[in-house]
């Protein structure tokens, strides 16, 4: 599991359309997690949010790899956080708006920029940085679309 989020709340879509669940972090298990750093105001996000969905949907769960993406929002307020990961975001979990995890995250990956998507293994080490991760999702879901 992720030694980093082993103490955080989490959220998940809730079978019941616009409403979530708690979820411990320790239910990661021994995942591998993707960190995905965002906002809803960015058009930078909003498009990379629509590749991440696809790359998650149709490789990662479509292979059976055992990975969870974790939005990490950099909204301003937890109502436009709730819209933009019930509404916009993929079918993956969100760090509670007030969890410190939720800003430690980023101060320790010394995340600069958004949108960010950082691979964690299950010790919490950072595997792969978030400009590798984004050009492997663009790359990926640009191949799947020219198949």
């Amino acid at each position: 599991m992720s030694g980093r989020l082993s103490s955080t709340t989490l959220w998940a879509k809730s079978a019941k359309k616009g409403h979530i669940d708690p979820l411990s972090g320790r239910e990661l298990g021994d995942l591998t997690v993707l960190l995905y750093f965002a906002e809803k105001s960015s058009e930078e996000c909003r498009k990379f949010t629509e590749l991440l969905k696809s790359f998650h949907q149709e490789t990662l769960r479509a292979k059976g790899f055992p990975v969870e993406v974790v939005f990490v929002s950099s909204d301003p307020n937890v109502e436009t956080m709730l819209d933009h990961f019930v509404n916009v975001q993929g079918k993956w979990l969100t760090i509670k708006y007030d969890d410190v995890a939720r800003r430690d995250l980023a101060k320790e990956l010394g995340i600069q920029s958004l949108p960010s998507l950082v691979v964690i293994d299950k010790a919490g080490k950072q595997v792969v940085d978030s400009k590798e991760c984004i050009q492997t999702v663009e790359l990926v879901v640009q191949k799947k679309k020219k198949l």
